[in-house]
């Protein structure tokens, strides 16, 4: 009878260790940003572009950053022309890429690709509380990269692609 419980408490972890490999990371998958609600604020405003992508280890963050649409820029030459201003403005963006882990519902990214230097630094690492209900994806930045608690920070929400 003990013999038989035994097996039977090891099939059963087995199976549901299985099980969890199969289903993976809650937040697996690519998101497109669809709100960003400021601290506050009683409801979202609609974002800029911008795409998540996970996959069981690895993420990569493009968005604008922006609240308004950026201008385009014709050529190369009127590239070239743009004023400090507003190359300001046409960078207003997050790009980067690295790995994750999940805590719970708190999501920990190290960058080793990032738009901002110093963000790439080794040992660094920035954190974000998560939530996900069916195809939507709540983000709260929690801490910065260096570890230090964030103020005034806003909610994103995506909606799953795939």
């Amino acid at each position: 009878m003990l013999v038989r419980a035994t097996i039977m408490t090891v099939i059963t972890l087995a199976c549901s260790a299985a099980i969890f490999a199969q289903q993976g990371s809650p937040i697996r998958g690519v998101w497109q940003l669809i709100e960003v609600t400021p601290v506050g604020a009683a409801i979202g405003q609609p974002a800029q572009p911008g795409q998540y992508m996970f996959t069981e280890s690895h993420y990569s963050f493009t968005r604008v950053t922006s609240s308004q649409p950026r201008k385009p820029v014709a050529d190369r030459a009127s590239f070239a022309r743009l004023t400090a201003d507003e190359f300001r403005d046409l960078t207003q963006f997050v790009g980067e890429a690295g790995t994750y882990e999940v805590k719970g519902s708190e999501l920990v990214i190290h960058r080793t690709v990032a738009f901002i230097p110093g963000n790439m630094v080794p040992g660094n690492a920035a954190s974000f509380s998560f939530e996900v209900r069916g195809d939507t994806l709540a983000l709260t930045p929690i801490t910065r990269v260096d570890g230090k608690p964030l103020q005034n920070n806003a909610t994103l929400k995506f909606r799953r692609l795939e």
